[in-house]
């Protein structure tokens, strides 16, 4: 899969404390189209965010914040009430966060243990979080307004969602999963974030682990895809299963692609 770095990293928003901050339009659509730039944003926790950039994060013009992480998550990490944070909306999502995959995880795995758990993980979000995604489609139906969605890291339940809302807009699955693919680029990889790991598994993890942890693979979304096809037949089955019918993807084609 070629992924044009020096591009593709124009994508992500610099704003001070933000996690995997990125717009995720300006995608090529199958028909010739291409998807609108600063209307699509991704990204993992907004705790960190300091109030300097706050005036930045609200140039952005995002109206609804889709908040994936569930309840423990955050209550552990508050999100941020006041404005331009005050449109969030929060649909929790238990599969992908770190807590609860460390739950699922004995002590004595290896790194390809811990990878194909996630890719495991990454096709029980697709599977069993059918009502959820259609309440994201529907805050994204509905505003008119630029759309973030975000978990912890932004990179699993995110990485589905906007997975799903490319597919919506009709865009190629090569790209659906460069931009997938985007959040090695984008996560946290510092000690900071190995020690939070590690204390959330209770044991050291080696580099091998931390990667499959802490990144992306492309088994991880192809297994969300093989689920998809097992239930659906293809991402447009899945589309139509939640309520995102061919009359909806044409309403959002019609916002959000030029």
């Amino acid at each position: 899969m070629n992924i044009s770095l020096p591009n593709d990293r124009d994508r992500f928003v610099d704003i001070n404390g933000g996690i995997n901050f990125r717009d995720f339009g300006g995608y090529e659509t199958r028909t010739g189209g291409f998807v609108r730039w600063d209307r699509l944003y991704r990204c993992g926790s907004l705790h960190r965010i300091q109030s300097s950039d706050y005036q930045q994060f609200s140039d952005l013009g995002i109206g609804v914040i889709c908040d994936l992480r569930r309840l423990d998550e955050a209550e552990e990490v508050p999100s941020l009430e006041s404005p331009p944070f005050d449109c969030r909306v929060h649909i929790p999502i238990a599969p992908g966060s770190a807590m609860a995959t460390a739950e699922e995880i004995p002590d004595n795995v290896t790194g390809d243990d811990l990878r194909l758990f996630m890719a495991s993980m990454t096709g029980e979000i697709a599977k069993s979080h059918h009502s959820d995604y259609t309440l994201l489609f529907e805050q994204l139906m509905k505003t008119e307004s630029s759309f973030l969605l975000h978990c912890s890291a932004g990179k699993d339940r995110t990485g589905f969602g906007a997975a799903l809302i490319l597919a919506a807009l009709d865009v190629d699955d090569e790209l659906i999963y460069e931009d997938y693919m985007l959040s090695n680029h984008g996560i946290d990889r510092g000690a900071e974030a190995r020690a939070r790991l590690e204390g959330i598994f209770g044991f050291e993890l080696d580099e091998d682990m931390f990667q499959a942890l802490a990144g992306v693979y492309p088994e991880y979304l192809q297994e969300a895809y093989t689920e998809v096809h097992k239930l659906h037949g293809s991402m447009l089955g899945y589309l139509d299963a939640i309520g995102i019918d061919d009359a909806a993807r044409r309403k959002l084609q019609a916002k959000l692609v030029e």
